[in-house]
């Protein structure tokens, strides 16, 4: 029914099916990858973003591979003082 050369086809075209399906699950893990080597704060939603790729056609890839090399900023909240805080409840009042 197949020659030799029929089946040697059908191998090929399933190795490089394979290989592009591979290839395709490597790059949607790779933001996640480089996050957490880079001890990121985020690396788990850089994660998400980077499997989340693979539904949208690789659209939100580049905003996970950007945000996987950017450091988070650290904003520190101070706490006013016991007298301005008293003044604003009181004024809200």
């Amino acid at each position: 029914m197949f020659g030799w050369l029929d089946l040697v086809t059908i191998i090929i075209i399933l190795i490089v099916i394979g290989v592009n399906v591979w290839f395709l699950l490597w790059l949607a893990a790779l933001p996640g990858k480089i996050a957490r080597d880079r001890h990121h704060a985020q690396a788990d939603a850089i994660n998400v973003c980077g499997w989340l790729s693979l539904l949208t056609c690789f659209a939100t890839w580049p905003v996970a591979l950007i945000w996987a090399y950017i450091r988070p900023v650290q904003v520190q909240v101070v706490q006013a003082t016991s007298s301005a805080g008293s003044a604003e409840k009181g004024s809200l009042s």
